[in-house]
């Protein structure tokens, strides 16, 4: 198990040097910018399923939000939508 925070009594807890090289390497090295065409729940799954990846984000047009969709490790589906802060 890997330990990303040593303690120091004197100074707290402090980021591991583990850690900081684990940092050191989330570096993006693409961005794509496009823009997202309202579509349900089913139609995102079918374009995820037909380009081959296993997320889609997409427009919602029942909530007019960007969402998720994800094939989950069992094969089902999942969706993932924004949510306030505090509220689950």
């Amino acid at each position: 198990m890997k330990t990303l925070f040593t303690e120091d009594p004197a100074a707290g807890l402090n980021p591991s040097s583990e850690m900081e090289e684990e940092l050191d390497d989330l570096e993006v090295v693409r961005t794509k910018r496009f823009t997202f065409k309202p579509m349900d729940v089913e139609e995102a799954i079918l374009q995820m399923n037909m380009i081959g990846h296993n997320f889609f984000v997409f427009s919602n047009i029942d909530n007019q939000e960007v969402n998720v969709v994800y094939k989950r490790n069992d094969g089902k589906y999942g969706l993932i939508e924004k949510t306030e802060v505090g509220s689950y």
